[in-house]
C-alpha cells in the first residue's frame, strides 16, 4: 500500500489499510511473543527507541514545537502504524502460503504495475475521468505529478528483490527456471524503462550498482559450476539492459562533467550560489569553462553544508519535512533552502545524531541478521535494505510517506528474520 499511496484519491484507502494492518500486527505480535528474544528483536527495539527519542526531542529540544507537533500527529503517526503493520506482515511470512508470498512480491512491484496500467489508461483516454488514471510522471507544474525520486525509492527495492530471486534461480534447481528467469528479466527491463522514460539519473545509477552486485554474487557463488544455459540467460539479460543504459548516458551530459561540477560546488570561497540555487540567473563555471549542472552543483554543496550543520547541531531541529532550511538560515541569513536532497542528511538534521544513529543501527543490524538466515525473504532483506540505504544517499526521504517506507522495510525484514528458519 505504501508504494501506491503517492497517487491521488488514495488517502482513505491508505489510512484504512494502515490502521487495519497495524491492528492485525498487534495481534500477531501477541500471538508470536514466545519467538521474541533480546537478540532477535534488537532492531525492532531500536526502532521503538526511535519513537521515544522523537517524543523526547519534541518536549526538550524542538526547534519549532508547533510544526513538530503537526508532524507528530501526521508523519510520525503514519510511521508508527507502518511499523506495527510491518512487524505483523513479517511475522506472518514463515507460515504464509505460496500464493500469499507471491502477493507480497507483487506488493513490492506495485509502483511498476501502476505505472504501466496508467500508461494503458492514458492510451485509452481514461485520464480525463479521474486523477488516479492520469499519467503524469513528466510535468512537475501540472496536476497529478509524481516526482522522480518517489519512483527511485519504491522501485529500487523491487529491483533488488528481483535480482535476489534471479540469483536463486541460477544457483538452485527449479522446474520452471527458464520461464521464471524470463519473467524476472522482463520485470527488470520494465523497471529500468521507467527510469529511462522519466530521465531518472539516480534510478539508473543505482540500478547499475545493483546489477553489478548481482553479477559479482553469481560469479562468486555459482558461475564456475554453471551450465551453458545459465551463461546464456545472464548474457541475454545484459543484452536486454544495455540499450537503455547506453541511450540514457548518451542523453545526459551531466555525467561527463560530474567531477568538474563537483569541484565548483566545493569551491565555497568563490561560489555561494548554493544558498539559493533555485532562483539564480547564472551558475558558476567549471574548470572546462562550461556552466555547471545545477543539479550536481547544488546536491554536492548541500551535502557538505548539511553535514556541517549536523555536526554543529547534533540534537537536530526536529522537523522531518524541512530542518535544513531553518538551520541554514541560522548560519547563513541570506540562504533560501529546504531539503539537502540527501535522505540521510535530512534525517540527521531533523532527528540529530541520536535519531540518525538509531535508524542506521536498526538497518545495519537487520541486514546482518538477515544475512545469517536461509529463507528467501530473509536473504532478500540483505539486498533490499542495502539498496534502499544507497537510494537514500541522494533521495529526499524527508517527504510525506517516504520515511514510512524506510521504517516499514526495516521493521518488515527484522520481523521476517525472527522466525524465518
Amino acid at each position: 500500500m505504501t508504494s501506491v499511496s503517492v497517487l491521488q484519491n488514495t488517502i482513505f484507502l491508505r489510512n484504512l489499510t494502515l490502521i487495519s494492518g497495524a491492528l492485525i500486527g498487534v495481534y500477531l505480535i501477541y500471538k508470536n511473543y514466545y519467538s521474541f528474544t533480546i537478540k532477535n528483536t534488537l532492531p525492532l527495539l531500536t526502532l521503538a527507541l526511535l519513537f521515544l527519542w522523537v517524543l523526547l526531542h519534541y518536549f526538550f529540544f524542538s526547534g519549532d514545537p508547533v510544526a513538530q507537533f503537526k508532524e507528530l500527529s501526521s508523519v510520525w503517526k503514519r510511521v508508527f502504524l507502518s511499523f506495527l503493520f510491518a512487524i505483523g506482515l513479517g511475522l506472518s511470512i514463515s507460515g504464509a502460503s505460496k500464493a500469499n508470498k507471491i502477493l507480497i512480491g507483487l506488493g513490492f512491484a506495485a509502483t511498476v504495475i501502476v505505472f504501466y496500467f496508467r500508461q494503458i489508461f492514458a492510451v485509452l483516454g481514461l485520464g480525463t475521468y479521474s486523477p488516479f488514471f492520469m499519467l503524469n510522471y513528466f510535468e512537475p507544474s501540472t496536476p497529478a505529478y509524481i516526482p522522480k525520486y518517489y519512483l527511485s525509492i519504491f522501485i529500487i527495492p523491487f529491483i533488488a528483490l528481483s535480482y535476489r530471486y534471479m540469483a536463486d534461480l541460477i544457483i538452485f534447481k527449479n522446474k520452471y527456471r527458464t520461464t521464471l528467469f524470463v519473467i524476472t528479466c522482463l520485470a527488470l527491463v520494465a523497471s529500468l524503462n521507467i527510469f529511462y522514460a522519466v530521465q531518472n539519473k539516480n534510478g539508473i545509477l543505482y540500478f547499475l550498482l545493483i546489477s553489478m552486485g548481482f553479477l559479482c554474487y553469481v560469479i562468486k557463488n555459482r558461475i564456475s559450476k554453471s551450465s551453458p544455459k545459465t551463461y546464456l540467460m545472464i548474457f541475454s539479460l545484459l543484452i536486454f539492459l544495455t540499450p537503455f543504459v547506453y541511450l540514457h548516458i548518451k542523453s545526459q551530459s551531466t555525467w561527463s562533467s560530474f567531477i568538474g561540477d563537483s569541484k565548483a560546488a566545493l569551491d565555497f570561497k568563490n561560489n555561494n550560489h548554493w544558498k539559493d540555487v533555485e532562483s539564480i540567473v547564472s551558475l558558476p563555471m567549471n574548470d572546462d569553462g562550461q556552466t555547471v549542472s545545477g543539479t550536481t552543483y547544488a546536491r554536492v554543496a548541500w551535502a557538505v553544508k548539511g553535514s556541517e550543520l549536523i555536526i554543529k547541531y547534533p540534537l537536530g531541529y526536529g522537523l522531518v519535512i524541512n530542518s535544513f532550511g531553518p538551520l541554514a538560515k541560522k548560519e547563513w541569513p541570506d540562504s533560501r533552502l529546504t531539503h539537502s536532497h540527501s535522505g540521510w542528511i535530512d534525517l540527521g538534521l531533523a532527528l540529530g545524531i541520536p535519531g540518525l544513529a538509531l535508524i542506521l543501527y536498526a538497518l545495519i543490524s537487520t541486514t546482518i541478521i538477515c544475512y545469517r538466515k536461509s529463507s528467501f525473504f530473509a536473504r532478500a532483506g540483505v539486498w533490499v535494505l542495502i539498496s534502499t540505504a544507497l537510494v537514500f544517499i541522494s533521495a529526499e526521504v524527508a517527504e510525506r510517506i517516504l520515511l514510512d517506507y524506510l521504517i516499514f522495510l526495516i521493521a518488515f525484514f527484522a520481523a521476517v528474520s525472527i522466525n524465518s528458519d
